[in-house]
Protein backbone atom coordinates (compact mmCIF):
# COMPACT_ATOMS: atom_id res chain seq x y z
CA UNK A 1 0.00 0.00 0.00
CA UNK A 2 1.47 3.20 -1.00
CA UNK A 3 1.34 6.07 1.17
CA UNK A 4 -1.53 4.77 3.78
CA UNK A 5 -3.66 6.67 5.62
CA UNK A 6 -3.28 7.33 9.49
CA UNK A 7 -6.30 7.71 11.39
CA UNK A 8 -5.75 9.78 15.17
CA UNK A 9 -8.42 9.34 17.80
CA UNK A 10 -7.55 11.61 20.75
CA UNK A 11 -10.35 12.03 23.30
CA UNK A 12 -10.87 14.79 25.18
CA UNK A 13 -12.61 17.23 28.42
CA UNK A 14 -11.31 20.16 28.75
CA UNK A 15 -7.80 19.76 27.89
CA UNK A 16 -6.99 23.11 26.34
CA UNK A 17 -3.90 23.31 27.89
CA UNK A 18 -2.08 20.36 26.31
CA UNK A 19 -3.73 19.89 23.40
CA UNK A 20 -2.74 22.60 21.14
CA UNK A 21 0.88 21.09 21.78
CA UNK A 22 -0.40 17.74 20.79
CA UNK A 23 -1.59 18.98 18.07
CA UNK A 24 0.97 20.89 16.84
CA UNK A 25 3.46 17.67 17.06
CA UNK A 26 1.35 16.06 14.93
CA UNK A 27 1.23 18.79 12.43
CA UNK A 28 4.70 18.83 12.20
CA UNK A 29 5.41 14.63 11.47
CA UNK A 30 8.02 13.89 8.69
CA UNK A 31 4.67 11.21 7.28
CA UNK A 32 1.74 14.12 6.67
CA UNK A 33 -1.33 11.58 4.95
CA UNK A 34 -2.76 11.14 8.44
CA UNK A 35 -6.02 12.47 9.91
CA UNK A 36 -7.12 13.64 13.18
CA UNK A 37 -10.30 12.75 14.83
CA UNK A 38 -11.62 14.29 18.36
CA UNK A 39 -14.17 13.10 20.29
CA UNK A 40 -14.93 15.49 23.05
CA UNK A 41 -16.63 15.26 26.10
CA UNK A 42 -18.73 18.02 26.11
CA UNK A 43 -15.79 20.57 27.32
CA UNK A 44 -16.70 24.01 28.68
CA UNK A 45 -13.56 25.59 28.09
CA UNK A 46 -11.61 26.24 24.76
CA UNK A 47 -11.01 22.55 23.92
CA UNK A 48 -13.73 23.02 20.84
CA UNK A 49 -12.25 25.77 19.36
CA UNK A 50 -8.67 24.44 19.18
CA UNK A 51 -9.58 21.20 17.81
CA UNK A 52 -11.91 22.21 15.36
CA UNK A 53 -8.53 24.45 14.19
CA UNK A 54 -6.41 21.25 13.65
CA UNK A 55 -8.45 18.24 13.45
CA UNK A 56 -10.46 16.84 10.49
CA UNK A 57 -13.37 15.01 12.06
CA UNK A 58 -14.61 16.62 15.65
CA UNK A 59 -17.03 15.01 17.56
CA UNK A 60 -18.83 15.40 20.74
CA UNK A 61 -20.30 12.28 22.84
CA UNK A 62 -20.98 11.81 26.93
CA UNK A 63 -19.36 8.12 26.82
CA UNK A 64 -16.13 7.17 28.52
CA UNK A 65 -12.73 7.71 27.33
CA UNK A 66 -12.57 4.00 26.00
CA UNK A 67 -16.10 4.02 24.05
CA UNK A 68 -14.90 7.43 22.46
CA UNK A 69 -12.14 5.78 21.00
CA UNK A 70 -14.00 3.37 19.78
CA UNK A 71 -16.41 5.73 18.47
CA UNK A 72 -13.33 7.69 17.25
CA UNK A 73 -12.14 5.15 15.31
CA UNK A 74 -15.67 3.98 13.77
CA UNK A 75 -15.18 7.47 12.16
CA UNK A 76 -12.70 6.72 10.64
CA UNK A 77 -11.06 6.47 7.14
CA UNK A 78 -7.11 5.46 7.93
CA UNK A 79 -5.58 1.56 6.87
CA UNK A 80 -3.46 2.29 10.66
CA UNK A 81 -5.18 3.44 13.51
CA UNK A 82 -3.02 5.68 16.36
CA UNK A 83 -4.62 6.28 19.69
CA UNK A 84 -3.34 8.83 21.88
CA UNK A 85 -4.51 11.39 24.67
CA UNK A 86 -4.51 15.06 24.85
CA UNK A 87 -1.91 15.52 26.76
CA UNK A 88 0.52 13.65 24.26
CA UNK A 89 3.71 15.26 22.20
CA UNK A 90 4.64 13.26 19.55
CA UNK A 91 8.19 13.13 18.56
CA UNK A 92 8.61 14.12 14.51
CA UNK A 93 8.92 10.38 13.37
CA UNK A 94 6.78 8.52 14.56
CA UNK A 95 4.42 8.53 12.06
CA UNK A 96 6.94 7.52 9.53
CA UNK A 97 8.47 4.77 11.92
CA UNK A 98 4.63 3.12 12.38
CA UNK A 99 4.45 3.62 8.12
CA UNK A 100 7.89 1.04 8.03
CA UNK A 101 6.88 -1.20 10.86
CA UNK A 102 3.29 -1.77 11.27
CA UNK A 103 3.28 -3.89 8.16
CA UNK A 104 5.39 -6.87 10.04
CA UNK A 105 2.96 -6.51 12.87
CA UNK A 106 -0.93 -5.96 13.75
CA UNK A 107 -0.01 -3.47 16.53
CA UNK A 108 2.55 -1.52 18.18
CA UNK A 109 3.81 -0.07 20.68
CA UNK A 110 4.93 3.88 20.83
CA UNK A 111 7.42 3.97 24.45
CA UNK A 112 6.80 6.79 26.25
CA UNK A 113 8.40 9.42 28.76
CA UNK A 114 7.46 12.62 30.34
CA UNK A 115 7.68 15.94 29.58
CA UNK A 116 7.39 18.27 32.18
CA UNK A 117 10.06 20.81 34.95
CA UNK A 118 7.92 21.14 38.15
CA UNK A 119 8.03 19.02 41.18
CA UNK A 120 5.32 16.59 40.49
CA UNK A 121 6.23 16.66 36.82
CA UNK A 122 9.47 15.51 37.76
CA UNK A 123 8.45 12.73 39.89
CA UNK A 124 6.15 11.44 37.00
CA UNK A 125 8.82 11.81 34.15
CA UNK A 126 10.78 9.64 36.66
CA UNK A 127 7.61 6.86 36.43
CA UNK A 128 7.55 6.67 33.45
CA UNK A 129 11.33 5.69 32.88
CA UNK A 130 10.66 3.13 35.13
CA UNK A 131 7.78 1.90 32.68
CA UNK A 132 10.08 1.89 29.67
CA UNK A 133 10.70 -1.66 28.44
CA UNK A 134 8.23 -3.48 30.83
CA UNK A 135 5.68 -5.15 28.58
CA UNK A 136 3.81 -5.75 31.66
CA UNK A 137 2.98 -1.86 31.71
CA UNK A 138 3.64 -0.53 28.25
CA UNK A 139 0.61 -1.25 26.02
CA UNK A 140 0.39 -1.06 22.48
CA UNK A 141 -1.07 2.25 20.83
CA UNK A 142 -0.93 1.68 16.79
CA UNK A 143 -3.14 -1.23 15.38
CA UNK A 144 -4.09 -2.54 11.98
CA UNK A 145 -7.48 -1.62 10.86
CA UNK A 146 -8.67 -5.12 10.83
CA UNK A 147 -7.15 -5.79 13.84
CA UNK A 148 -9.35 -3.60 15.96
CA UNK A 149 -12.24 -4.47 14.82
CA UNK A 150 -11.76 -7.63 14.00
CA UNK A 151 -10.94 -7.23 18.22
CA UNK A 152 -13.67 -4.98 18.92
CA UNK A 153 -11.34 -2.40 20.62
CA UNK A 154 -11.49 -1.37 23.91
CA UNK A 155 -14.01 -2.14 26.52
CA UNK A 156 -15.65 1.32 27.32
CA UNK A 157 -16.67 -0.63 31.00
CA UNK A 158 -13.04 0.09 31.91
CA UNK A 159 -11.26 3.71 33.07
CA UNK A 160 -8.19 1.76 34.38
CA UNK A 161 -6.32 -0.94 32.40
CA UNK A 162 -7.99 -0.47 29.28
CA UNK A 163 -5.24 -0.56 27.18
CA UNK A 164 -3.56 -3.37 28.56
CA UNK A 165 -6.85 -5.45 28.38
CA UNK A 166 -7.26 -4.24 24.84
CA UNK A 167 -3.41 -4.96 24.29
CA UNK A 168 -3.53 -8.57 25.91
CA UNK A 169 -6.06 -9.61 23.43
CA UNK A 170 -4.13 -8.44 20.59
CA UNK A 171 -1.14 -10.14 21.79
CA UNK A 172 -3.07 -13.70 22.18
CA UNK A 173 -3.69 -13.85 18.19
CA UNK A 174 -1.18 -11.17 16.63
CA UNK A 175 2.54 -9.87 16.70
CA UNK A 176 2.78 -6.57 18.48
CA UNK A 177 6.29 -4.46 17.45
CA UNK A 178 7.55 -1.69 19.14
CA UNK A 179 8.64 1.61 17.54
CA UNK A 180 11.76 3.88 18.55
CA UNK A 181 10.61 7.12 18.47
CA UNK A 182 8.73 8.33 21.93
CA UNK A 183 5.76 10.05 23.05
CA UNK A 184 6.12 12.35 25.78
CA UNK A 185 3.66 12.83 28.66
CA UNK A 186 3.31 16.43 29.16
CA UNK A 187 2.89 16.65 33.08
CA UNK A 188 2.91 20.33 34.03
CA UNK A 189 -0.94 20.24 34.29
CA UNK A 190 -0.60 17.76 36.69
CA UNK A 191 -1.89 18.38 40.38
CA UNK A 192 -2.56 16.49 43.87
CA UNK A 193 -5.96 16.69 43.30
CA UNK A 194 -6.03 15.81 39.58
CA UNK A 195 -4.03 12.75 40.30
CA UNK A 196 -6.51 11.94 43.14
CA UNK A 197 -9.90 12.43 41.63
CA UNK A 198 -8.22 10.88 38.38
CA UNK A 199 -6.87 7.46 40.51
CA UNK A 200 -10.76 7.29 42.44
CA UNK A 201 -12.67 7.04 38.83
CA UNK A 202 -9.64 4.50 38.17
CA UNK A 203 -10.22 2.87 41.27
CA UNK A 204 -13.88 2.28 40.59
CA UNK A 205 -13.71 0.39 37.37
CA UNK A 206 -10.27 -1.47 38.73
CA UNK A 207 -12.71 -4.87 39.44
CA UNK A 208 -14.10 -4.71 35.96
CA UNK A 209 -10.32 -4.96 35.32
CA UNK A 210 -9.58 -7.64 37.91
CA UNK A 211 -12.34 -9.54 36.74
CA UNK A 212 -10.90 -10.18 33.22
CA UNK A 213 -8.94 -13.41 33.77
CA UNK A 214 -6.76 -14.64 36.30
CA UNK A 215 -3.51 -13.47 33.42
CA UNK A 216 -5.04 -10.16 33.97
CA UNK A 217 -4.90 -10.01 38.04
CA UNK A 218 -1.61 -11.44 37.94
CA UNK A 219 0.18 -9.18 35.72
CA UNK A 220 -1.43 -6.04 37.15
CA UNK A 221 0.52 -7.32 40.48
CA UNK A 222 3.74 -8.45 39.24
CA UNK A 223 3.70 -4.73 36.96
CA UNK A 224 3.42 -2.85 40.54
CA UNK A 225 6.25 -4.77 41.88
CA UNK A 226 8.36 -4.41 38.97
CA UNK A 227 7.71 -0.52 39.25
CA UNK A 228 8.88 -0.17 42.73
CA UNK A 229 11.66 -2.41 42.26
CA UNK A 230 12.94 -0.06 39.42
CA UNK A 231 12.26 2.83 41.58
CA UNK A 232 14.13 1.89 44.44
CA UNK A 233 17.63 1.84 42.61
CA UNK A 234 16.94 5.48 41.86
CA UNK A 235 17.05 6.09 45.50
CA UNK A 236 20.48 7.13 45.71
CA UNK A 237 20.65 9.30 42.97
CA UNK A 238 17.00 11.19 43.27
CA UNK A 239 16.19 10.82 46.66
CA UNK A 240 13.94 14.09 46.67
CA UNK A 241 12.28 12.91 43.38
CA UNK A 242 12.03 9.30 43.85
CA UNK A 243 10.32 10.19 47.47
CA UNK A 244 7.83 12.20 46.07
CA UNK A 245 6.98 9.88 43.20
CA UNK A 246 6.56 7.29 46.32
CA UNK A 247 4.15 10.09 48.06
CA UNK A 248 1.82 10.46 44.60
CA UNK A 249 2.08 6.56 44.30
CA UNK A 250 0.70 6.31 47.82
CA UNK A 251 -2.20 8.70 47.14
CA UNK A 252 -2.67 7.47 43.76
CA UNK A 253 -3.52 3.79 45.12
CA UNK A 254 -5.14 5.19 48.01
CA UNK A 255 -7.55 7.07 45.82
CA UNK A 256 -7.86 3.68 44.07
CA UNK A 257 -8.68 1.79 46.91
CA UNK A 258 -10.90 3.94 47.76
CA UNK A 259 -12.81 4.08 44.14
CA UNK A 260 -12.15 -0.35 44.32
CA UNK A 261 -14.22 -0.36 47.56
CA UNK A 262 -17.10 1.94 46.29
CA UNK A 263 -17.79 0.24 43.24
CA UNK A 264 -17.45 -3.48 45.32
CA UNK A 265 -19.96 -1.78 47.79
CA UNK A 266 -21.97 -0.78 45.81
CA UNK A 267 -22.24 -3.82 43.12
CA UNK A 268 -23.16 -5.95 46.97
CA UNK A 269 -26.15 -3.69 47.52
CA UNK A 270 -26.92 -3.88 43.95
CA UNK A 271 -26.64 -7.66 44.49
CA UNK A 272 -28.63 -7.23 47.67
CA UNK A 273 -31.23 -5.66 46.40
CA UNK A 274 -32.00 -8.82 44.12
Amino acid sequence: MKNPLISIVIPTKNSEKTLEDCLKSIKNQSYQNYEIIIVDGFSNDGTRKIAEQYADKVFTSSVSVPSSRNFGFSKADGAFFLSIDSDMILEKTILEEIILMIADHGALIIPETGHGNNFISKCKNLEKNCYLGNRDIESARVFLRDVFFSLHGYDGTLLMGEDKDFHSRIERKFSIGQINSKVLHNTNHLSISSIFIKSYKYGKTLPNYLAKDRKTSKNFFASRKAFLIRLSKHLKNKPATVCGLFILKFIEYGAGFIGFIVAKLYGFLITFKH
